[in-house]
């Protein structure tokens, strides 16, 4: 508590009654009092009055502080001795002050109930102070910090006898949590950010904390709750994380024919697993493979058009804006469509000496299939046209071949035959149609 005391002198001042005039003169004793914890002050006056002597009007004593008013007749008409002190008590009344320290405005002055004129004294003023109301402003020494880190709570008493509990509050101080307490003589407390409040922010990476200090002088609590805050961030290392992510072959056969991913034919299913960090959930997926990004934990990309290592990479993000990423690598084996080179074919005979008059088809090529893994199926056959039907003459199994071939059939040199060369793998046939024409010999 605080006690603050002044004496106010009045100065002598007249008062006029029919046929006479005397001088009065007067004081005031202020004792301004504030307890721990009070929202007021206590106003107590001690009054004082010089009688000029004889019988007198009663005398009235008037106090104004920061704009409460008490008026009270302390001094009754009677005989007074001449030049005599006397001395009355006033009521004493409260006035709000401030929680923190500060000061009232005093103004006092004395009334004469008598006569018309010159019977009130001047006003005379006075300011006295008072002191804080006692509880403690707590500080902290971090604006901001990581969930799961310590920060340091000072609680410096107003009084070296007063002891404190700590609360935090996510809500502005309608619901606490203790911290603790710090003891009578001691002025710090280290306390650590619950990582349990990063659960309560899953869509933010910060949340204000308001630390509340309770004050107490023995087991009574000194006025109300103080406050300071804190922002409590979440740590750059609570992000989101993948746990598996799985690539296989999308395109049906695929898989088991070939063992292998193959250019331009296989698409990839991608599959993700993730999860948010300390209550964030997953808000998006991203994966990105072959020049094109799909969304979503499942997705199937296009054809890929690569060989070689093809990069996927997967990025997720959380509901906090936080991202993770990973990236695998799977192997595409080339591959391009059965060709045929070189494709011709002429009458010859039966050396292989090419002759319009021959009666056997002689034929120059050469063609190319992707082995693809060694799994690849793989044929080239040249055939002749009978009728509406295609019959081979040979068939080969080589994946690359080139050559002659020599028909073990012959053509009759007076009619023209249609010949194709045909090569076949896993994904379709490649063709070219050729013919000899009738075989014209000169007659003498």
């Amino acid at each position: 508590m605080s006690v603050t005391q002044t004496t106010i002198n009045i100065p002598y001042w007249l008062t006029n009654g029919p046929g006479w005039q005397t001088s009065n003169q007067g004081s005031c004793r202020v004792t301004v009092t504030r307890n721990y914890g009070d929202s007021h002050a206590t106003i107590s006056t001690y009054w004082g009055y010089c009688s000029p002597g004889g019988s007198q009007a009663s005398v009235n004593c008037i106090i104004n502080v920061n704009g409460t008013v008490r008026n009270e007749q302390l001094f009754g008409p009677t005989v007074h001795s001449a030049g005599a002190w006397y001395y009355a008590n006033g009521s004493s009344f409260t006035v709000p002050v401030f929680d923190s320290a500060g000061s009232v405005s005093i103004s006092v002055y004395m009334i004469v109930n008598a006569g018309s004129s010159g019977q009130q004294s001047s006003a005379q003023s006075a300011s006295l102070s008072y002191d804080s109301r006692g509880e403690t402003t707590p500080s902290v020494n971090k604006t901001s910090a990581d969930i799961g880190t310590s920060v340091t709570i000072t609680t410096k008493p107003y009084v070296s006898s007063f002891s404190h509990k700590l609360y935090y509050s996510t809500d502005g101080g309608k619901s606490k949590v203790s911290i603790g307490t710090v003891s009578a003589g001691t002025t710090t407390k280290s306390w650590t950010i619950p990582t349990s409040l990063a659960s309560q922010i899953p869509n933010d990476a910060s949340i204000l904390i308001t630390i509340v200090c309770e004050t107490y002088n023995g087991s009574s609590k000194v006025g109300g709750d103080k406050t300071c805050t804190l922002t409590a961030t979440v740590p750059s290392s609570y992000k989101p994380s993948i746990s598996s992510v799985s690539i296989s072959e999308a395109t049906a056969g695929l898989a088991s024919q070939f063992g292998v991913y193959v250019q331009t034919k296989s698409t990839l299913k991608i599959v993700t697993s993730a999860s948010g960090s300390n209550g964030s959930t997953i808000k998006s997926v991203n994966v990105s493979c072959d020049g094109f990004t799909y969304s979503g934990t499942t997705v199937t990309t296009g054809t890929i058009s690569s060989s070689g290592n093809v990069s996927v990479v997967v990025t997720v993000t959380d509901s906090r804006g936080r991202t993770a990423s990973t990236t695998k690598t799977v192997n595409v084996v080339a591959y391009s469509a059965p060709a045929i080179t070189t494709s011709t074919v002429t009458r010859a005979n039966s050396s292989g000496t090419a002759s319009d008059e021959g009666t056997y088809a002689l034929f120059n090529y050469a063609y190319s299939i992707t082995n693809v893994n060694n799994r690849n199926t793989h044929t080239f056959k040249i055939q002749y046209k009978s009728g509406s039907s295609w019959v081979d003459l040979v068939t080969y199994t080589d994946y690359s071949k080139s050559g002659k071939y020599l028909s073990t059939r012959t053509f009759d040199v007076n009619s023209a035959f249609e010949f194709r060369f045909i090569v076949t793998d896993y994904f379709g046939s490649y063709t070219i149609e050729k013919s000899i024409d009738i075989s014209f010999a000169l007659m003498n």
